[in-house]
């Protein structure tokens, strides 16, 4: 069964340091609800069947003592879940109704064959405007340095340097166009700028910059207990082709392997470019990741 969770327990953190691959944001909001800083998420947990699904097992469970065997977080800001769910008996149903009374997730992700089987609880949307897509990545992993390392020559001119607050209006226009053309998705300038401001606030940022102008950029995106997840990774189509890619991702990848962490990310099956260079630079294929998410159709944006 689903419980609500106000707290991050041992079993939880437990279950996470070996199945956050599945979904890393899942992670990083847990260690944001252990530090207090995750006010802005909701915790939920799974005990696996056979557990005593009575008032007691929600003590015993704070008290760490139950075993769990999967972890969802719904953020109601952003109207986002992430789930990592049971392979067996994961109770979609209860997981659903758990988000509150006619409460639909707009964003569900997670490992694909895990979001393939909460979608079906959602209803097709009554609003001609608005409809359901999937989207499938490729999930990759770097579990150890290329030797030797891959370096990429910068150009001159160009230098790299982690983000600074002085370029949050080079950023906001850098991502939107992340969004746009790399991940698909047809964003709000306000969901621009409060990812933005979380980047600045929780993650690794770096910039390329030439002639004080930045015209790249790469981060994080979300950090669980062992691994970092990459992501935000946008050059200028002017300035492809130089090795300027190339040389972000070896900073940030560095960056996270020097700390003892593991770089992770995932990417669009039909970015070849992308995943030529993810592979020469020791990424290798880890599982397919989905999102499920709504969105605004031809009759709604015209």
């Amino acid at each position: 069964m689903w419980l609500r969770q106000d707290c991050v327990t041992e079993a939880c953190r437990t279950f996470l340091l070996s199945h956050e691959e599945s979904c890393i944001a899942v992670a990083e909001a847990a260690r944001a609800c252990a530090t207090g800083t995750g006010t802005r998420y909701r915790l939920m947990v799974h005990l696996p069947p056979g557990s005593d699904g009575r008032h007691e097992a929600s003590i015993s469970m704070l008290a760490g003592s139950a075993k769990i065997d999967g972890v969802a977080v719904y953020t109601p800001a952003a109207s986002s879940l992430r789930i990592i769910l049971p392979p067996e008996h994961p109770e979609c149903d209860q997981l659903l109704n758990l988000l509150g009374p006619g409460v639909t997730p707009r964003l569900v992700s997670g490992k694909l064959q895990d979001v393939r089987s909460f979608v079906p609880l959602l209803e097709p949307t009554s609003d001609p405007g608005w409809g359901w897509e999937l989207q499938i990545f490729r999930f990759m992993l770097r579990l150890q340095p290329v030797e030797p390392p891959v370096m990429a020559l910068l150009p001159d001119g160009v230098n790299l340097r982690r983000a600074q607050w002085s370029d949050r209006k080079s950023l906001l226009s850098l991502e939107a166009a992340y969004e746009r053309e790399e991940m698909g998705f047809d964003v709000s300038s306000r969901q621009v700028a409060d990812h933005v401001m979380h980047m600045m606030e929780q993650q690794i940022v770096l910039v390329a910059e030439r002639r004080g102008v930045c015209i790249g950029k790469i981060n994080t995106n979300a950090r669980g207990y062992l691994h970092d997840q990459i992501g935000g990774f946008y050059v200028q189509p002017a300035h492809r082709g130089a090795g300027i890619g190339q040389a972000l991702l070896e900073a940030l990848t560095g960056m996270i392997e020097r700390s003892g962490r593991i770089p992770a990310l995932f990417v669009r099956q039909d970015n070849v470019p992308a995943l030529a260079l993810y592979r020469k630079t020791g990424f290798s294929d880890s599982g397919l990741y989905a999102v499920f998410r709504s969105v605004m159709t031809g009759a709604r944006r015209g």
